[in-house]
């Protein structure tokens, strides 16, 4: 009697960012338990998915249990990687040294190479098969999901091809503890009899089990691993429990199957989305984090081989990470500690650079940041990155303090942006957005949209001009418009310029508005600006003004009328935003979500600085101010984590 063939993959998976002390408490309860599955039942063969980073967290004497699991022929390795690299939204150079150093983990550890590349979500792109084969793997492992659906349904592996180079695929049943059968042996049968294609072949059903490091209270994700184990024991007179790496000694492959870029938004969907790319670019600090991650490996990728590169190539693995640069309801760019912990690597890296390149003082970049045709204005020195897109109203959208390695400008905003374009001006939650508005208009009003506004300037394309000096870098940004005053036009010059001096962490503004008619006007101008503080939410992030105000921005919306200097304290991460302003203003605080979504946490703090402005003919009014970040004394670090 033909005997089919069973195999069975555990895969611990990790979502979420934990302390390193509580993932290696994590790594050795996982690895305690398959060798203990794999002594209780010799017989079985398993299959184990496993980033390289993990490994280094296991205590010495499981490794070398595992080991001896091996030498039996009882384990096989797969991996995504040294992380699970996000391989549609990175270099592909950056995806293939991360396999490689996966790898060697392996190499070093357990004394073995991986012999399939699993990728975490099922994330595929058929341009890797090259990279994959150099890397001496033999197959990929993908959901089933990924594949036709008349093909869903057929036991068996694949092969996939692209520009010649091909690679055998072994689709799965991806399941969690909570999708798994009761039944495992009627499940295996039903599973078998849904494919009526060759009933003389030898047909394979491959489960990919997927065991949470950080499981819900209440939960034993190993249960059903064990369950599933002892169901296989006794089904061996039946069906073979197989390593995936010996199948096609066993059978052919079922035929030839393109499968284009796929991913699966979670790690158990039963649909795709081939338009995936383009809908996580309709989310702005997505598209963001994955511009940084590519400018900065374009900027290591001429020396990633040498001594002082390759630990910042490593670094960036963990900003490659798909469980950061997708959505997802425990983790992900939608958490704001999981994005300030990508951009805290990522600046702790420019930092680095900087200091490796001997820069004194500021510099000027103008690079497609956002790799969309349009130059974006960057001004850095040691402390402080500016990035500016002139094409949208001037605004900031990364404004980075690098001795606190944190993004000010991380805020999120819920609401998708159709089309996919990754920064939108008015709906982002970036900084320095000009607003013209009625000279009546209050905080509700602007909180509301209520008041109408003068100008779309908020989408207004600015001409731009950089100079270094001796004593700093500078962008000036102007741009020639008109001004909607009780239904007339009238002329308006806009000019706003920002600077960096020396190496301080002060960053200076200067806004100018000139009134070029002969006929006077009145509107109040106003400068939006959205700050991410982690201490926020939890009480630890004030507004400080003289001996007279403090006020937590945990309270909501409220306004400070008539001032000139304040500081922002977040006593979390221990940093401080002081501004000073050549003249008063209101200061409009409120929190930086839409007053329909109350359900998305802290998402950042929106800070408006508005003024009356007045013009008479041919009449300029300017407002100068700077902000400096200082360093204070942190309640905990944040980016401990992994």
């Amino acid at each position: 009697m033909k005997r089919h063939a069973l195999a069975i993959l555990v895969h611990p998976y990790k979502n979420v960012l934990i302390p390193q002390d509580r993932l290696r408490q994590a790594v050795n309860g996982f690895f305690g338990k398959v060798v203990e599955i794999a002594t209780a039942y010799p017989s079985l063969r398993l299959n184990l998915v496993l980033p390289g980073y993990m490994l280094p967290f296991a205590d010495p004497l499981l490794l070398s249990q595992l080991r001896e699991v091996q030498k039996r022929d009882c384990l096989e390795c797969l991996t995504p990687g040294y992380t699970e690299p996000f391989l549609s939204f990175s270099p592909k150079w950056l995806s293939g040294a991360n396999l490689r150093a996966g790898i060697e983990v392996f190499e070093e550890l357990l004394s073995s190479r991986p012999t399939g590349f699993a990728p975490a979500f099922s994330n595929w792109e058929p341009s890797n098969i090259d990279t994959l084969i150099e890397c001496g793997m033999q197959y990929v492992t993908l959901s089933r999901a990924v594949l036709p659906h008349e093909s869903q349904d057929l036991c068996g592996y694949w092969v996939t091809e692209h520009t010649g180079a091909t690679i055998a695929v072994f689709p799965t049943h991806v399941m969690h503890h909570y999708t798994a059968p009761g039944n495992v042996l009627d499940w295996i049968e039903g599973t078998m009899r849904r494919d009526a294609d060759d009933a003389s072949a030898t047909k394979l059903v491959t489960i990919d089990y997927l065991v949470p490091l950080v499981p819900d209270e209440g939960i034993d994700p190993y249960g059903w691993l064990v369950t599933c184990a002892r169901a296989a024991d006794s089904l061996l007179h039946k069906y073979q429990v197989v390593r995936l790496g010996e199948f096609p000694g066993l059978a052919y492959p079922l035929g030839l199957q393109y499968i284009p870029p796929e991913l699966m938004l979670r790690r158990d969907d039963e649909e795709t989305n081939p338009h995936f790319s383009n809908y996580l670019h309709t989310f702005e600090q997505a598209g963001i984090i994955q511009r940084k991650m590519m400018d900065i490996a374009d900027r290591l990728a001429p020396t990633r081989d040498t001594k002082d590169t390759v630990p910042l190539v490593k670094q960036l693995f963990f900003c490659q990470d798909i469980n950061r640069l997708i959505p997802g309801k425990a983790g992900g760019f939608n958490h704001l500690h999981d994005r300030l912990w990508s951009y805290a690597k990522m600046i702790d890296i420019e930092s680095q650079l900087h200091k490796r390149e001997r820069i004194q003082g500021g510099q000027i970049r103008i690079a497609d940041m956002l790799r969309n045709g349009t130059k974006s204005l960057v001004l850095t020195n040691r402390p402080l990155k500016v990035c500016i897109d002139h094409r949208n109203g001037g605004q900031v959208f990364e404004l980075d303090y690098r001795e606190r390695a944190i993004n000010l400008c991380a805020g999120f905003n819920p609401e998708t942006h159709r089309p996919p374009r990754i920064i939108v001006a008015g709906k982002s939650h970036t900084s320095f957005i000009d607003h013209f508005l009625e000279s009546d208009c209050q905080r509700a009003d602007f909180m509301a949209q209520a008041s109408g506004f003068k100008d779309d300037f908020t989408q207004a394309q600015f001409e731009y001009k950089v100079k270094k000096t001796t004593t700093g870098v500078r962008a000036v940004l102007s741009r020639q418009c008109a001004v909607s005053v009780d239904g007339k036009n009238y002329p308006l010059a806009v000019e706003k310029a920002f600077g960096l001096e020396g190496d301080t962490p002060g960053l200076s503004f200067v806004y100018q508005l000139s009134n070029t008619s002969l006929t006077s006007y009145a509107f109040r101008f106003a400068v939006e600006l959205t700050f991410t503080l982690p201490g926020a939410a939890s009480n630890n992030a004030r507004i400080v003004c003289g001996n007279d105000i403090d006020k937590s921005l945990a309270r909501g919306s409220f306004s400070l009328d008539n001032i000139s200097a304040w500081s922002i304290q977040d006593t979390l991460i221990g940093a401080e935003v002081q501004f000073v302003l050549q003249k008063p203003v209101d200061v409009w605080v409120f929190p930086a979500r839409r007053l329909s979504r109350t359900d998305t946490g802290y998402q950042g703090t929106t800070f408006v600085l508005s003024s009356g402005v007045s013009l008479g003919e041919n009449a300029v009014w300017s407002l100068m101010g700077k902000m400096v970040c200082k360093k204070g004394r942190a309640k905990e670090g944040l980016f401990d984590a992994i």
